[in-house]
């Protein structure tokens, strides 16, 4: 199974919880996403997916509960994030978990123009 897999076709194992710093920011800045697994649950890799698509994923650490991804934030950014983890058993079956309850994230229209100083409105 792989990572878009559980985008599309979570599994059964509980589900993490996705947290966000914000739920609206502007280009150029930063998104902190932070998904946060259960103690009793084993995990092997953490992947975060925004409209049903894996965006970034990495391995996941013993005894590590929180796994951060920060986001640079571009106009494609908007979109709705969710995240999930697999687990691979040492018969090499892979089990994946249910998705978090999903996310928004809202790229506003102002960006910043670090060589004038000024804002502009971005044309819609």
């Amino acid at each position: 199974m792989t990572a878009q897999d559980i985008c599309r076709s979570p599994g059964y194992l509980p589900a993490p919880a996705l947290f966000l710093n914000t739920f609206s920011a502007q280009e150029g800045q930063q998104v902190l996403f932070r998904c946060s697994i259960d103690q009793q649950t084993p995990a092997t890799r953490i992947v975060f997916c925004k409209d049903g698509v894996e965006v970034y994923s990495l391995k996941a650490q013993q005894a590590e509960l929180i796994y951060p991804m920060l986001l640079n934030v571009t106009r494609g950014s908007s979109g709705t994030y969710t995240c999930g983890y697999q687990h691979r058993n040492e018969s090499n079956w892979v089990r994946s978990s249910a998705l978090s309850a999903s996310r928004n994230l809202t790229v506003t229209g102002e960006t910043w123009h670090w060589g004038t100083g000024r804002h502009r409105s971005r044309p819609p």
